[in-house]
C-alpha cells in the first residue's frame, strides 16, 4: 500500500474524480456470515440485527452501510474525514446516516456501538508517518465507543505476526481485547491473470471482543485465573458459512 492512502488530500482528490461506489478488500455478502457469527459469540448474549448500533470508519463510497441496512441492522452510522466523500454518499443514500469526522477523534460518548466495522482503516494509517500512534489512537478511540462486550471487526491485508501487536496495545494504551482471527480469499477479478503470491493470498478479519472490566473488589488471584482462561494473543478460529 502507498503513503498516499494516509493522506485526507489524496481521498478528497480521489472521491472528487470518482463518484462511483467502490469496496475495498471485501463486499459485505462475503462478510455477512462472519458478521453474524461473531454478535452471537459475544460474552454478552446475542444481539438481534434490529437492535445492534453499528458504527463503520472510514467508509469511503463503500456499500457495506447501506447493504446492512437491507439485511435488517436497524442503525449504521458511517464516517470519514473526506468532505466529498460523504456529500457523494449522502446523495446515493439519502435515508443513511453519514458523517465527516476523524476516526482518531471520534464525537461520539463511551458505549456507543454494538459493533464497529473498520474495512481496510487500519492498513491506510499504516502507510502514513507516526503510523504507530495514529493506530494505537484510532484502536483507543474504538475500544472507548463500543460497549462492555462490543465487537471490533477490522479487515486487512496484514497477517498476525504484523498486526497483533497493535490489537495488543503495547506501545500505548492496554486495550481488553479478546482477539480472534479468520481467512477470507480476496475476491477474484474478472480476466485477471494471477501469478503473484500476493495475489493468491488471503485477507485477514480480526473479531476483538472488548471484554467487560473485571469486578473492582476482584482479588488478584481470580483476575489471574481469568486472563489466563481468556488468554491475549490472537487465535485462529473457524467459522461456518
Amino acid at each position: 500500500m502507498t503513503i498516499q492512502y494516509s493522506k485526507q488530500s489524496y481521498w478528497n482528490e480521489r472521491y472528487a474524480k470518482d463518484r462511483d461506489c467502490f469496496d475495498w478488500f471485501q463486499h459485505y455478502p462475503a462478510l455477512k456470515d462472519t458478521i453474524k457469527q461473531a454478535l452471537h459469540g459475544s460474552a454478552g448474549g446475542v444481539i438481534p440485527k434490529e437492535k445492534c448500533r453499528v458504527l463503520v470508519p472510514g467508509c469511503g463510497t463503500s456499500s457495506l452501510s447501506a447493504d446492512m441496512v437491507k439485511d435488517g441492522y436497524g442503525s449504521v452510522t458511517s464516517i470519514d474525514w473526506s468532505e466529498i466523500c460523504i456529500e457523494n454518499m449522502r446523495e446515493k443514500d439519502p435515508k443513511g446516516s453519514y458523517e465527516v469526522m476523524n476516526i482518531e477523534d471520534l464525537a461520539y460518548e463511551d458505549d456507543s456501538f454494538d459493533l464497529v466495522i473498520a474495512k481496510g482503516v487500519i492498513d491506510s494509517i499504516i502507510c502514513g508517518e507516526n503510523s504507530v500512534h495514529a493506530v494505537a489512537t484510532a484502536l483507543h478511540e474504538f475500544h472507548r465507543v463500543l460497549t462492555d462486550n462490543g465487537t471490533l471487526i477490522c479487515v486487512s491485508y496484514g497477517s498476525p505476526d504484523q498486526r497483533q501487536w497493535h490489537f495488543e496495545g503495547k506501545v500505548e494504551n492496554e486495550f481488553s481485547w479478546k482477539v480472534d482471527w479468520v481467512t477470507i480469499p480476496k475476491p477474484k477479478i474478472p480476466n485477471l491473470d494471477v501469478t503473484t503470491k500476493d495475489d493468491l493470498s488471503d485477507h485477514y478479519i480480526y473479531i476483538c471482543q472488548k471484554r467487560a472490566p473485571l469486578p473492582a473488589a476482584i482479588s488478584e488471584e481470580t483476575e489471574e485465573q481469568v486472563e489466563t482462561e481468556v488468554g491475549d494473543s490472537p487465535r485462529a478460529v473457524e467459522y461456518s458459512s
